[in-house]
């Protein structure tokens, strides 16, 4: 089991020869490979499939219409937060009043997942007023063990530069599960 709760560094990335002229998303990767690339650090590869990525652009392109931004649009769909509309915008949006002070965390599967091979979930891991720990995620883990067959399973945090929500801490949690 891997987790990395900073993330591995922004200088870390190593190009190799397995990997080499891999674009994120546009191979298929199995568990054994999802685990090398996260043990190395190199998390430049993980992706989604040209269509995934294209369906989560048009979703974040829908949802900067209607939303503020992604920030609020995690608070309401993850953590039921409830939304007010902005009366200048009509927007939707968390106002600060409305977050709860005490940290709260949510397991959830990834909405836009990475391109993995069938037997692969992919979760993430919120978190809200307090920074991820390790103990988090291997919280998490258990309830996912709890819940799955998982046979094995793999976590990281995005280092900033590959984070495409920055506001709510979150990890990424990849199990392979037992057929």
């Amino acid at each position: 089991m891997t987790n990395m709760v900073n993330g591995p560094k922004v200088d870390s990335y190593v190009d190799p020869p397995k990997f080499k002229g891999v674009h994120p998303g546009k191979k298929l990767l199995h568990f054994p490979e999802i685990k090398e690339i996260v043990d190395k650090g190199i998390l430049d590869v993980l992706g989604r499939t040209p269509k995934g990525q294209a369906e989560y652009r048009a979703f974040r392109e829908k949802l900067y219409k209607e939303w503020f931004g992604m920030q609020d649009y995690i608070l309401f769909k993850k953590f039921d937060i409830k939304p007010s509309r902005d009366q200048k915008t009509s927007k939707l949006r968390i106002l600060p009043s409305s977050v709860p002070e005490k940290a709260m965390s949510t397991l959830c599967l990834n909405d836009f997942p990475y391109n993995f091979a069938a037997d692969v979930k992919h979760f993430v891991l919120w978190k809200l007023n307090e920074a991820l720990t390790q103990a988090d995620i291997e919280k998490a883990i258990q309830e996912l063990h709890s819940n799955n067959k998982v046979k094995n399973v793999v976590s990281f945090i995005n280092p900033v530069r590959l984070r495409s929500i920055r506001e709510i801490d979150h990890a990424h949690i990849i199990i392979q599960v037992q057929n």
